[in-house]
This record gives structure tokens, C-alpha cells and sequence, in this order.
């Protein structure tokens, strides 16, 4: 006989909202617009972190491939937070800014890479002294 498995309730406070797990399953991350980042232990959804996202537009996060570095920003915003994660905790910890206006953020598998959208072009950043070191442009077309 199968039982049903409790739901899972992670409370936010407002109504959009995202998650992505960590690699290994133990934690998740939540967070919706104009309001906070969460990190949840799991199963128990407990919250171990909170960390304030900007209010001036939509919220972007990355993570990189092994679940050690995150990244977060809005829509538009002149800079971009880095964190690094601790696997056994959960918890984030304030690694470094990088100037940079984005409309959307991606970090390589490694976390070595920042990608950041811009309106003509993605930005490449490295992590480790935040220096440019490549830009790729983007060719929109003329019609949609």
C-alpha cells in the first residue's frame, strides 16, 4: 500500500516564485520578485538563509554546475552579487561584486565564468578578479 507523501511548503509571501536544488538534493532556493532569496534545508523546509533581492525589477539568479557558487541581480541592475555556497550548511556567503548593467545572469559549470546579458551584446566575466574578458555580440533581427 502507497502513502501519499506530505507536500513540501516552503512559505514565501508572494505569489511569484521559483526554485532550483542544489546538487545532492539536501537544500533548495526560492525567490520571487521585488522580495528575498531562500535557502531550504530539505526535507524538513527549514529555512537556513534569507538574503534580500533588489526591488527595481525581476530577480536574476545562476548557480554554477556543482552547487559552490551563486549569483544574483534584477533586471537592469548595475552590479551583480557572488556567493559562494557551503555544501553541508547551505548557507551563502558574500564573495565579491561585479560592475556590470545585466538583463540576466548565467555562471559557467565550473563557476569560474559570470555570463551576463546586455542589450547588444553577453558580457563574459571572470570570477576570480572580476576583469571583462570577452564580449559576444548579439545580432537581433530586423523583423520578428
Amino acid at each position: 500500500m502507497s502513502h501519499a507523501a506530505e507536500p513540501l511548503r516552503l512559505l514565501h509571501g508572494t505569489p511569484e516564485l521559483d526554485l532550483r536544488f542544489l546538487p545532492g538534493g539536501r537544500h533548495a532556493i526560492t525567490f520571487s520578485t521585488g522580495g528575498s532569496l531562500r535557502i531550504w534545508e530539505l526535507p524538513a523546509a527549514r529555512m537556513v538563509q534569507e538574503i534580500p533581492l533588489s526591488r527595481r525589477g525581476d530577480p536574476a539568479v545562476a548557480l554554477d554546475g556543482v552547487g559552490r557558487t551563486l549569483a544574483l541581480g534584477a533586471w537592469g541592475e548595475t552590479h551583480a552579487r557572488l556567493f559562494t555556497i557551503d555544501a553541508a550548511s547551505g548557507r551563502a556567503t558574500p564573495r565579491t561584486t561585479i560592475e556590470v548593467t545585466h538583463y540576466g545572469l548565467a555562471l559557467s559549470p565550473d563557476g569560474n565564468t559570470l555570463a551576463a546579458g546586455h542589450r547588444r551584446d553577453v558580457r563574459l566575466f571572470s570570477i576570480a578578479d572580476g576583469r571583462e574578458t570577452r564580449r559576444l555580440p548579439i545580432e537581433w533581427p530586423t523583423r520578428f
